[in-house]
């Protein structure tokens, strides 16, 4: 489901647009700003290798442009609005970075998460997820692998000398997840336990998304250069 909160930046009205993922719309975020224009910073070299990169590693379009209708003008995936916001302004960047940080935060704690394709298992306490799943749906390269190791480096899980991923003392007791059973047969075909994953509830799953895509986001906000230091490499059209 479509969502659309808008934000005034001075005189400006800007909108930021939750579909699956976070897109802002990089024609508002240009009008505060006269005598810069979307089509010289999307065509500079160094947007496009980052626009590549970006979509590689989503697997989405992280740049649209729509013609005329309710949702017109140039949409640019939060990342690489963060990122055309420092070409803008020092000032904006940070402006744009609160504002994607409100969204992640309220929409970590409400329905606005779309669970319906992870096909969760199903128990008596309700669904629950593997980490493999959260993983794809927040980025299609994202593996449970990788996702498991950021969430033992936020200090959220560490791994058993059995190899069983549990939960820290911080986060136990707050209904995030539940150990799972892993059931095989055996030579006879009789079903034993034979392992123990960790299963997501739906409040786990949610805190997770929120919690990856807040830190993602910091991480690309640290890593932009200034405006400053890009400037010679950005070719203007009169």
């Amino acid at each position: 489901m479509k969502k659309s909160k808008i934000f005034q930046y001075g005189s400006s009205s800007i909108t930021f647009r939750l579909d699956g993922e976070l897109m802002v719309n990089a024609t508002e975020m240009a009008k505060p700003f006269p005598k810069k224009r979307v089509h010289d910073f999307i065509r500079s070299k160094q947007t496009a290798a980052y626009i590549n990169e970006l979509q590689s590693e989503t697997g989405i379009p992280v740049l649209v442009v729509n013609r005329g209708g309710s949702n017109s003008g140039t949409w640019m995936h939060k990342l690489l609005a963060l990122k055309f916001a420092a070409w803008l302004s020092p000032k904006f960047e940070v402006w744009v970075y609160k504002r994607i940080e409100e969204i992640i935060i309220d929409n970590s704690h409400s329905t606005s998460w779309d669970l319906s394709n992870l096909s969760p298992a199903l128990t008596k306490k309700g669904p629950i997820y593997n980490v493999t799943t959260i993983g794809k749906m927040l980025f299609p390269s994202l593996s449970g692998e990788k996702l498991n190791q950021f969430l033992k480096e936020q200090g959220i899980q560490y791994r058993t000398d059995q190899g069983v991923w549990q939960l820290t003392e911080k986060f136990q007791n707050m209904g995030f997840a539940e150990l799972a059973p892993v059931i095989r047969p055996d030579r006879d075909g009789e079903e034993r336990i034979v392992n123990f994953h960790l299963k997501w509830t739906e409040k786990g799953c949610r805190f997770i998304m929120g919690l990856y895509t807040k830190a993602n986001s910091e991480a690309t906000l640290r890593s932009l250069s200034t405006p400053e230091q890009e400037a010679g490499e950005y070719t203007m059209v009169a």
